[in-house]
This record gives structure tokens, C-alpha cells and sequence, in this order.
């Protein structure tokens, strides 16, 4: 196995690879990065890591790793300086007392007392700081290890790494009521576990200190044990719908592991890792339809009688498509950039070399629906002529979330006016009706045949 530098590295600068990916947002970030105070900003001069209503976002910074990476793939030392910079910006909010936004927080050593106003809901003082913690840890384990490791850089990395520590140990508490241990218990989200499992795991190597390694790996065991499935999905709100697939999450958490996997040394760890990602891997690339990279969120049509079956659950389209083959930005490039990861690691076998470019080729931006909308089998059925209004009085976004490929044959159908389906027919799930966004043509939509699919008389070959 070889590391992540060197898959950084991989490829030409155009018109896709990881190389270009990493350049791209790499160079993007180190813009927003204030060279002086290390401060994260909108690129314009406002920063992203304070609100003026909501305080701290600490976790804004968790795309900062894409500096380091830029910096060690193309030996860009200002990069470099620039990517520590922002970790002891991030690092200044660790402590209390801290004042933001003219108020004054304190809490316990490393908790970064200020996020979200002094918040101390679930999100807000675990999982939302771990996301920068993250990005924190992976920037300055790479730094320690790359050859600007060295005089004045490698003191001022040593006094990062020192002031890293606070957070880790108060986050890695593993006393039975801690923060911790209370976070795996109700088995949040597994994306979310993962940044979890994957911070210690590096806090373990920058720390030097085994008992943070072990944590790490019990804390991968127990994800493994309670938020995995047989099969390979990695829960994501599992209460939702019993299955707890989220393709977009679930590509989040296949790159973390890979990370996790590039990252543990040789042993039966990473030999597990290794397994699960494999596992985890192969249920994702379900989501897509090999041959042209194309991935559909409802269902893939490839001939009028072969169909991919809808398990790209809970995202939509969330920014309007950008086909061709060269990188976009990080809501684009993420979907190739986890597939270019994961054929670095297995290879041709399980992950095609081509599939990335085919993806990318496609520009697609895939999120989640925000908000959870009430379980049903039924759908808006529609000709072309009801699709074509739709789309007509939709906007760019909102199309993307309801566009659908045409169903091609037809045929009888007892429940849809005049017992014959149209050809082609469409079909929307009837959840859009529940959606602010689709309010002003939701009595247009509501005015339409809404049939149950799965019951007999709908053609099953539609």
C-alpha cells in the first residue's frame, strides 16, 4: 500500500485525475486562506469560521486539508505555510476563555467553547468539531512527515501538534459518561463516526501514544459491529426507511476509510479496513451504471426492459450539471475523486480506471434532501407534455431534483385515466407535494394522476 501523497500525486494536471482535483480545490482554499491571521474567508474577505448569528462554525474549516495536500503533491511551500497557518487560527478557539462575536465562553480544556454560540446539543459539541479536528489532524500529521519537517517549520509544527492535544483528549475521553462513549452509544450517522474513528486514529501516530491507537481501532470495531450492514451500506438514518443508504454519505464515509486504510500501518487492522472499505465499496458502486458513469437517483432506464433498481436514496441533484472532462469544484469533483481513491487502492478489478472520467465527464452534484418527508409507494404520473410544463416553470436547481428518465412501452394500467399509461410516462414521488420548494406548481402537480406503482395493474417493466 502506498499513501496518500503519492495518490495525490497521480495523473497529469488535465484533464482530470487526482492530481488535477487536489490543484484545483487545493488552490481554491489557499485563496480563502488569509496569509497573515490564517483566518478562513469567503474568498471576498468575510470569514466562514464566525457567524454573526450563529457564532463559531468551526467546522467550515474541514476542507483545509486540500492546502497540505496541493502543497506536498507539487512541493508548494507556500501552500504548506499556508495550510499551518490555518490550523493555528483554528487551534486559537480551542480554549476558553474565547471571545467571539463579543461574547465570552469557557468550558473544559480543548473543547472550543464558543461553537455555535456555547451550544451543547449533540451536533454542535461533538461531531461538528471532530470535522475540523479532522482536517487539523491530517495537515499536521502530513507535515511531519514531508521534508519541510525541518528547523524553524518542524518547532512550529511540534507547537501545533502540542495545542492539537488539547482537543484530542478531551474528545477522546473514553471514561464511561463521556462525551465519547455517549456519541458511539446512540449510533449516530456512520459518516460521522468515521471522522470520529479517523481523527484519533491519526491523533494516535501525532501523539505518540499506543492507548489513542487502540481507542481508534475499538472505536472502528464498534462502527464495524453496529452501523454496517451484511451487504455494505453504511447507516445513514437508519430509522428512516430500515435500509439507511445514502449514497452521497456513503462515498463520504468510503473516503475516510481510504484515508484510514492508506494511513494504519501493515497488520490485521488495516487487513480489516481494508475488508470493510472492499464491503462498503461494492454496494456504492451499485449506484452507478458503469458503462457511462452516470448515476441515477431514482432509476436508470438502459434498454426498455433492463433496469438499474433505484438505491441512490435521500440525495438530489443539488447545483445544475457541468459536463466535461476537467475539474469543477469540490460539489462536483468529490463523486470522481472518492472513485480515483478507491481504484488507487483496489485497482482495475473492483474499481474500473476509467469509471472517474466517465463520471466527471457526466458533471453532476448530488447532496441530501433536506428534511425528512412522510413514507410512500405513490407517484405523480405524468406524459411528456405534463413533464415539459413542470419543467418550464421550474428553476435550474429545483429541476434537477425532480428530472427523471422517461419510462419507454406504455401499456394498460387500471388505475391511470383511461387505463393506458402514456409512452413515455414519468413518474415523481408524490413527496414533493410536502416541499417549500416546489410550492408554487405543488396544486399543478397535486391535479395529476397519483398512482401507487408497486401495486398489480402497473407495468412491471415500468
Amino acid at each position: 500500500m502506498a499513501s496518500l501523497v503519492e495518490f495525490w500525486s497521480t495523473g497529469p494536471l488535465l484533464p482530470a485525475s487526482p492530481y488535477a482535483f487536489v490543484d484545483f480545490n487545493g488552490a481554491d482554499i489557499f485563496n480563502k486562506i488569509d496569509p497573515v491571521t490564517g483566518d478562513l474567508t469567503n474568498g471576498f474577505g468575510t470569514t466562514v469560521l464566525i457567524d454573526p448569528t450563529k457564532g463559531l462554525q468551526i467546522e467550515n474549516s474541514k476542507q483545509t486539508w486540500f492546502v497540505i495536500a496541493r502543497a506536498l503533491s507539487q512541493s508548494l511551500y507556500t501552500n504548506f505555510t499556508r495550510a499551518l497557518k490555518s490550523v493555528e487560527y483554528g487551534l486559537s478557539f480551542r480554549n476558553g476563555p474565547s471571545t467571539v462575536n463579543g461574547i465570552t465562553y469557557n468550558g473544559p480544556v480543548g473543547s472550543f467553547p464558543a461553537q455555535s454560540n456555547g451550544s451543547t446539543t449533540k451536533q454542535n459539541r461533538f461531531h461538528n468539531k471532530s470535522m475540523a479536528g479532522y482536517a487539523y489532524a491530517m495537515i499536521l500529521l502530513l507535515a511531519k512527515q514531508s521534508a519541510y519537517y525541518t528547523g524553524a517549520d518542524a518547532i512550529w509544527i511540534d507547537l501545533l501538534i502540542s495545542q492539537l492535544a488539547d482537543y484530542t483528549y478531551w474528545m477522546a475521553d473514553d471514561s464511561p459518561n463521556s462525551d465519547l462513549n455517549k456519541f458511539f452509544e446512540r449510533k449516530p450517522p456512520a459518516n460521522q463516526q468515521m471522522t470520529c474513528c479517523g481523527y484519533i486514529q491519526m491523533a494516535g501516530i501525532l501523539h505518540n501514544d499506543p492507548d489513542l491507537t487502540a481507542l481508534a481501532r475499538s472505536k472502528f470495531q464498534q462502527m464495524f459491529d453496529n452501523s454496517v450492514s451484511e451487504d455494505g451500506v453504511y447507516y445513514e438514518k437508519l430509522d428512516k426507511d430500515g435500509v439507511g443508504f445514502d449514497g452521497s454519505y456513503q462515498g463520504f464515509s468510503m473516503q475516510n476509510l481510504a484515508n484510514a486504510v492508506l494511513i494504519e500501518p501493515p497488520g490485521v487492522w488495516r487487513d480489516l479496513y481494508l475488508e470493510k472499505l472492499e464491503l462498503g465499496t461494492r454496494r456504492w458502486l451499485q449506484t452507478i451504471y458503469i458503462p457511462d458513469g452516470s448515476v441515477s437517483y431514482q432509476y436508470r432506464f438502459i434498454t426498455d426492459t433492463i433496469i438499474v433498481p433505484n438505491v441512490w436514496t435521500r440525495v438530489r441533484e443539488t447545483y445544475p450539471s457541468k459536463p466535461g472532462l476537467f475539474p469543477k469544484g469540490w460539489n462536483w469533483d468529490n463523486f470522481s475523486y472518492r472513485v480515483e481513491e478507491l481504484n488507487y487502492i483496489f485497482g482495475d478489478s473492483i474499481v474500473p480506471d476509467v469509471l472517474a472520467d466517465k463520471i466527471t465527464t457526466q458533471g453532476r452534484a448530488f447532496g441530501h434532501i433536506n428534511g425528512e418527508f412522510p413514507d410512500s409507494r405513490l407517484y405523480i404520473v405524468l406524459n411528456q407534455s405534463q413533464i415539459d410544463t413542470v419543467k418550464g416553470v421550474s428553476d435550474v436547481v429545483d429541476w434537477a431534483a425532480l428530472a427523471q428518465a422517461p419510462r419507454v412501452g406504455g401499456g394498460s394500467c387500471p388505475s391511470y385515466p383511461g387505463g393506458t399509461l402514456p409512452n413515455p410516462v414519468y413518474v415523481i414521488s408524490d413527496s414533493v407535494l410536502y416541499q417549500e420548494v416546489h410550492e408554487e406548481f405543488r396544486t399543478y402537480l397535486s391535479g395529476l394522476p397519483i398512482l401507487d406503482i408497486l401495486v398489480p395493474g402497473f407495468p412491471a417493466s415500468l
